[in-house]
């Protein structure tokens, strides 16, 4: 009997090891939250692309439903295994080496997201792998009633 629970604790310790608990697979790809300091709930859709001569090229979209009036109040919005995976390719075949977002609040307004405290386009820099994972793909978006500004707590 003893033979067979050490055989089982060490198959159990084999099949551990080679499996990482802590595996990024789960946070690859975009993770918003919104802090809204207008007085409009808005459905919105966010656009990601690419510059090209200073043109923003659009490559790939999302829809964000509900995002309701609050600072830090609102979830966020594609986590875990259901963050958003753009197809960076496109923005390569641009070509560009930055990811840029472009967010429609509603008909009349539509908008580049720029980087907080700046005046300049929020530029990601697009990583080598497929997608951006951990915090490198969180996006904390303010969106204000003259301005939509974004930063993320990692880049590359």
């Amino acid at each position: 009997m003893k033979k067979r629970t050490l055989l089982l604790l060490l198959l159990s310790l084999t099949l551990f090891s080679c499996s990482d608990p802590w595996d990024d697979r789960a946070s690859e790809g975009f993770e918003f939250s919104f802090w809204n300091y207008t007085n409009e709930v808005y459905d919105a859709k966010m656009i990601i692309g690419g510059m090209k001569n200073g043109v923003f090229m659009p490559t790939d979209s999302i829809n964000v439903n509900q995002i309701k009036v609050g600072q830090g109040t609102n979830p966020y919005y594609f986590t875990g295994e259901n963050r958003w995976k753009p197809n960076f390719d496109k923005i390569r075949s641009i070509p560009s080496e930055r990811c840029y977002f472009k967010i429609k609040l509603s008909p009349q307004r539509e908008e580049m997201i720029i980087k907080s405290g700046q005046s300049d386009a929020l530029g990601l820099l697009l990583p080598s792998s497929n997608f951006f994972a951990g915090d490198y793909g969180r996006l904390i978006i303010g969106i204000w009633d003259n301005e939509v500004t974004a930063y993320t707590p990692e880049e590359l």
